[in-house]
Parts: C-alpha cells; sequence; structure tokens
C-alpha cells in the first residue's frame, strides 16, 4: 500500500516563515499540551532575544469556541524544538519540514532579486559621488552577485548540516559508550555532555542564518 505523503504547512508571519504547533502536534503524533510544555521547557533555556524572534505566542479557537494557546515557530524555533523528538517517523517528518522550509525560503529569495530591467534603471549618481566609488558599477555587480550565490551556498550548506544535526541527535540517544563498563568516565561525560554542544552548534548556525537573511535583504534593495 502506497504511504500517502503530506508536506508540512509554511505560513508567512511578519514576513517569516513559520511553522504552527498544532501542525507540529498532528505530524509527530503528539498531544498539543506536550508540545507547548516542550516549548516551554525549551524557551527556557534561550535568551530572550532568540525566543522573540523565534516563538510567537498566539492563540486559536477549538472545536467548541473557546480560545486557546498556540505558536507560531521559524525554521530556528523548530529546529529547536524538534532536537527532542526522536524515532524513524520523527525524523522522516523532520526532513520534510526543513524541505519545505527551504522552499518557502528559496522562493522569498526569488521575489527579493531585482529583475534585469530594474538594474538596468537604476539612477545614475551625482558625478562627485561616482568619484567615490571604489570601482565601476559592473565590477560592483559581479561582486554582488558573488556575494548573493556564496550566501545562498552557505546557507544550503547550513540546512544540511541542520539536517545531519537532527540524525546525530537521535543517534547519540543510544549513548553506547554508557553501555560499556570497561570505558572511563571521561569519555561517557563527553557523550552525556555532547548533545548539548550540539545544540548550542546548531543555534549558532541559526544565528548566521538569519544576519545573511537581513544582509542579502539589504543587499538586494541598494541594488
Amino acid at each position: 500500500m502506497t504511504e500517502l505523503i503530506i508536506n508540512p504547512s509554511i505560513s508567512l508571519v511578519n514576513g517569516k516563515p513559520t511553522v504552527t504547533s498544532l501542525d507540529i502536534a498532528d505530524h509527530f503524533q503528539k498531544r498539543h499540551a506536550d508540545v507547548l510544555e516542550a516549548i516551554r521547557r525549551v524557551s527556557s533555556e534561550c535568551p530572550p532575544e532568540f525566543i522573540e524572534r523565534n516563538f510567537s505566542l498566539n492563540k486559536y479557537s477549538d472545536d467548541i469556541g473557546r480560545e486557546l494557546p498556540m505558536y507560531h515557530l521559524t525554521r530556528d524555533g523548530f529546529s529547536l524544538l524538534a532536537m527532542g523528538f526522536a524515532g524513524k517517523k520523527a525524523l522522516a517528518w523532520k526532513i520534510r519540514y526543513i524541505q519545505a522550509f527551504n522552499a518557502m525560503e528559496a522562493e522569498l529569495l526569488n521575489k527579493a532579486k531585482p529583475s534585469p530591467r530594474q538594474r538596468r534603471s537604476r539612477k545614475a549618481l551625482p558625478a562627485s559621488e561616482q568619484l567615490a566609488l571604489p570601482t565601476s558599477p559592473t565590477v560592483l555587480d559581479e561582486q554582488t552577485q558573488k556575494i548573493q550565490s556564496l550566501m545562498n551556498e552557505v546557507k544550503q550548506r547550513g540546512n544540511e548540516f541542520m539536517s545531519s544535526m537532527f540524525m546525530l541527535q537521535s543517534a547519540l540517544r543510544f549513548r553506547p559508550i554508557k553501555m560499556n563498563p570497561a570505558v572511563p568516565d571521561l569519555p561517557k561525560a563527553l557523550e552525556r555532555t555532547l548533545p548539548q554542544f550540539v545544540t548550542a552548534i546548531g543555534m549558532n548556525v541559526s544565528a548566521l542564518s538569519d544576519l545573511l537573511d537581513v544582509y542579502s535583504t539589504t543587499l538586494a534593495a541598494t541594488e
């Protein structure tokens, strides 16, 4: 029997691609209350600015008209939350969510790029400002395109790295060193704390992605 593949739903909130805690609960087969608790637990260990950027508290109406809490999560918020979800099916959903975020971000990036006609129609600078330019407009255009291309490559590799981190996070839960009584305490301690280092590195990758998004938008606007 062929399994029906359902892609995650990504929506824009304040210009950022997000997913809802309701969808996460549904796809990962968890109670919504448990997902909310997991978000609160993860948030309690994050800096306030990270929470503000990546976890947006909202409300929804249930079947009997009650207003209940829910969250919108960015890619970074989802990535941090989903690190705690283990299992083969959970891993498959993590990958689908990453692919959905990638598709949405690629679409937004394409929309942000100026068309060739827009680039050609830029107003000429006053002569005094043209003299101050370190290089010709053609070279500047080429350098700008090179920067955009490199940033896209960095973000793509960062996304691939985040996907690998999910798999590593799941694998580390088995802690094979802990099961071996002949292994000294130091490697066991490393195995116990390694998931925390993986999480910290993931947050740095996410922060870099945010900075590249800001720079990319500004760069496109100045072309």
